[in-house]
């Protein structure tokens, strides 16, 4: 909202009014609204800093639904920086984590091949992680949206189990991010669009930024910080060799004939950690 408004009279007809600055919980910024005439009011991105303030200028009547245009507008323009993810590609992850629990610090690597099916709500990885023991583990996960199942797989060990899965799958930036900048790769060869990201999970809260190439939404990079059950992390992942469409979707959603058919009541924890993809 509006943090002070100031009116001065100009003539019998038209005032200008102050706005030092507003912000919403999405936005911070400033706008220029132009009232021509009683019918008609034009809102637009002001070009000035906020800290410099937006002049406004209308017809005295309308300034009680001037703090109202604000809000709508500024939530509309950041808003405007949000995307969707494209419904079916497959890419590449490669993760760093940092964590310590109960006093102890580790380190986890992973690298994995990602489905993302928002067309029949499911994702599917399939990939290794270097552990604290610098132990190579292949891995699988299927993230079944529609049956609310996840399965955590490890095909050489022949182990799975099958979890509860409460939350609804991801498409786009979430409506919470807050736009940061658009900043650029090489020599203006490719532009990406940040946004700082805050979430509650099943088992705490995260918070850190992502990064999305500007125009067709792909995941480019995220950085994540936070606490779940005892353990605090700081987890960076960069997405690449991206592919439009899912060539061989057996390949990441088939569910090996091992796995139990029941939820594991009591799963075991990995040193797993919040993905943005699936947030």
């Amino acid at each position: 909202m509006p943090s002070c408004i100031r009116v001065i009279r100009l003539s019998s007809d038209i005032d200008q009014a102050y706005i030092s600055s507003f912000s919403t919980e999405t936005q911070s910024s400033s706008y220029l609204l132009l009232h021509h005439n009683e019918k008609h009011l034009s809102v637009f991105p002001s070009e000035f800093p906020s800290r410099s303030g937006v002049l406004l200028t209308g017809i005295m009547d309308v300034r009680p639904v001037l703090c109202v245009l604000l809000v709508v507008v500024a939530t509309s323009y950041a808003q405007t920086r949000r995307c969707c993810y494209p419904d079916q590609f497959v890419t590449s992850q490669g993760i760093q984590v940092g964590y310590t629990r109960e006093g102890r610090g580790g380190v986890m690597y992973e690298n994995s091949s990602i489905a993302f099916d928002y067309t029949n709500k499911r994702v599917g990885m399939i990939g290794n992680r270097i552990d604290n023991e610098q132990r190579l583990v292949d891995s699988q996960v299927i993230y079944d949206y529609k049956e609310g199942v996840e399965y955590r797989i490890e095909p050489k060990m022949r182990r799975c189990e099958k979890r509860r899965l409460e939350r609804p799958m991801a498409h786009c930036v979430s409506e919470g991010a807050t736009f940061l900048q658009s900043i650029y790769l090489g020599d203006h060869k490719l532009t990406v669009d940040s946004f700082l990201v805050s979430y509650k999970t099943e088992r705490g809260a995260v918070q850190g930024s992502l990064t999305v190439t500007q125009g067709d939404c792909l995941p480019s990079s995220s950085l994540l910080s936070g606490k779940e059950d005892n353990v605090s992390f700081m987890a960076l992942t960069g997405f690449f060799n991206y592919v439009s469409g899912i060539k061989d979707p057996s390949r990441y959603f088939t569910v090996p004939e091992f796995c139990r058919k029941m939820i594991t009541e009591e799963p075991m924890r990995y040193d797993e950690f919040p993905n943005m993809l699936f947030l």
